[in-house]
């Protein structure tokens, strides 16, 4: 296991060095009072961008535990693909130069990131110091003085966002390492926030340094709630695929916890659409993103392609249509809660097959579809990254 996991860590540096591919394409939602804006565009996908990186080291480290090689392997480059999508974000938003500064601070921390979970993995102590110590006197000194920059933040404030947002990170390796899955899955969340919050920080203080190119309200109630259902909607479909993925490798120590966090997101997603548009809404919304849960995990769990037949055709004709039906009237365009658990089916074949080397971006593919739903429903216009 050692030797197997000790011999991924030179591909995934050269993944995470790398240059993205991924292209931008953008729907055409129903627009909301202030939602759609630049501004709140780029405080969106700081969001979601920031958000998504920690659930990727999350599922690279879970898949380094397991010996997972393919698995390992593709996550890496998904790695890389977000550090891509956000350098590229950031200098189209602040320009060449300072987005130049940001890429080589984050590259830092992404390499780092990846060091460290191969030191995990392997019980490697001097490994960890030497990553932890690297990590001080660069990453987060370097992250530190680019929000100082261009976050607005002062030094000290600055100094523990940045420790905040790699510890938040390791300390979910850590707890995946120890096996304290109850422990990792409540820092996942804490890490995610902090990350998502970090993000909304960061597109707000850009937007008002650089209002004629980012013209837009990004404090607005509208985008607050788009942003806020963005980041719980991404945040429920990466759960739904780990929470599948303890099911098929037979992880039985992390499934309870899994299961756990999955149905407290799913609630904390019911009480933000109940927030928007009623009680009524927040309590169907509870109801069916309930039912969507159990049948992913029933779908991980079924042993047979009858079974995974029988289960797919509910999630795709019986609940995806009574979840879209909670918002009857609420939008013109279509709620394609089908495509989206189909994506998710997808992402478990993947799983089980452990040797899909697409498995990270089939995940991402069914994170985007999810969070597409909510772009309809808030009035967004936050463009995908899709190969």
């Amino acid at each position: 296991m050692l030797k197997l996991i000790g011999s991924l860590a030179v591909g995934a540096m050269l993944l995470v060095s790398c240059t993205s591919t991924a292209l931008l394409s953008s729907g055409s939602p129903t627009p909301s009072a202030g939602a759609a804006s630049p501004a709140a565009d780029l405080r969106t996908h700081l969001n979601l961008l920031m958000g998504e990186h920690v659930f990727i080291v999350a599922k690279l480290s879970s898949a380094a535990n397991a010996g997972r090689k393919t698995q390992f392997s593709s996550y890496a480059g998904l790695l890389a693909t977000n550090g891509s999508d956000l350098i590229d974000l950031m200098t189209r938003s602040i320009g060449d130069s300072s987005g130049r500064a940001f890429a080589t601070a984050w590259a830092a921390g992404n390499a780092f990131a990846v060091d460290y979970v191969i030191a995990a993995a392997t019980h490697d102590v001097a490994a960890k110091q030497a990553t932890l110590t690297g990590e001080a006197n660069t990453y987060t000194t370097n992250l530190a003085e680019y929000l100082i920059s261009h976050g607005g933040m002062e030094s000290e404030g600055a100094a523990q966002q940045a420790a905040d947002e790699a510890g938040g990170i390791r300390a979910v390796i850590d707890d995946q390492v120890a096996g304290d899955f109850a422990r990792a899955y409540s820092d996942l969340h804490a890490a995610y926030q902090h990350a998502s919050s970090l993000g909304d920080a960061m597109g707000i203080a850009i937007a008002h340094q650089f209002p004629d190119r980012l013209p837009g309200d990004p404090t607005l109630a509208s985008v607050v709630h788009r942003t806020t259902l963005d980041s719980l909607l991404q945040e429920r479909a990466l759960l739904t695929t780990m929470a599948a993925e303890s099911v098929v490798g037979g992880a039985s120590k992390e499934q309870g916890p899994a299961g756990s966090a999955l149905g407290q997101s799913s609630s904390t997603v019911a009480g933000e659409l109940g927030a928007i548009f009623g009680a009524t809404v927040g309590t169907g919304a509870q109801t069916e993103l309930g039912s969507q849960d159990s049948g992913c995990l029933a779908y991980a769990a079924a042993t047979t392609d009858a079974q995974r037949q029988a289960v797919l055709v509910t999630l795709r004709d019986v609940s995806a249509a009574r979840l879209a039906g909670v918002f009857q009237g609420r939008s013109a365009q279509k709620l394609d809660f089908a495509a989206q658990a189909v994506a998710t089916v997808q992402v478990v074949e993947a799983q089980r097959s452990k040797s899909s080397d697409q498995v990270a971006q089939l995940d991402r593919s069914a994170a985007q579809l999810l969070v597409e739903v909510g772009e309809i429903l808030t009035g967004g216009t936050a463009t995908q990254q899709v190969d």
